[in-house]
């Protein structure tokens, strides 16, 4: 199935996630996800905008929540589509963030754990999702990026489109 195929048949799904990711000079900080969509890969942090709620109100409490702090000066960086075949329960809008001044010490919880800062040359690519490698670079050499992915019941991409300017 085709991104344009996908949005025709799945857009109406759509709900809208954050994520954020701290940085800092070389480093990214990612945690495992613990439960929920992308147990077990290496993420930023983030989840579900709620009724009501902004998208960076909702990235700025999510990040709160999950690595116990406060985002103080960021960027949003990526908006893009996931369309889910094999969940399409999961079909999702993510906006995700870079954030490179915080207060408080990022700490593990019950759904990020093991925070860990990476060189950015030196990412875990193999555990984390295969989407990431197509929009994090771009997004960080300071590109604002627009994404779609189409994402198998295998979890394999099986098709993307990608802008980054």
């Amino acid at each position: 199935m085709t991104v344009s195929q996908a949005r025709s048949e799945f857009s109406h799904l759509l709900f809208d996630v954050t994520i954020c990711f701290l940085v800092r000079a070389d480093e990214i900080l990612l945690a495992r996800k613990a439960q929920k969509i992308g147990a077990g890969f290496w993420n930023g942090v983030g989840g579900k905008v709620e009724p009501g709620e902004t998208v960076e109100k909702a990235m700025v409490r999510e990040t709160e929540e999950e690595l116990c702090v406060t985002p103080l000066t960021y960027r949003q960086a990526v908006v893009a589509e996931f369309y889910n075949l094999g969940k399409p329960e999961w079909t999702m809008r993510c906006h995700m963030y870079f954030a490179d001044s915080w207060d408080g010490t990022p700490t593990a919880t019950v759904e990020a754990i093991h925070p860990t800062w990476f060189k950015l040359d030196s990412l875990p690519w193999e555990e984390m999702w295969e989407d990431d490698s197509h929009w994090l670079p771009p997004a960080l050499e300071g590109k604002t990026v627009t994404a779609a992915f189409v994402i198998g019941e295998d979890k394999r991409i099986k098709d993307l489109e990608i802008n980054a300017s």
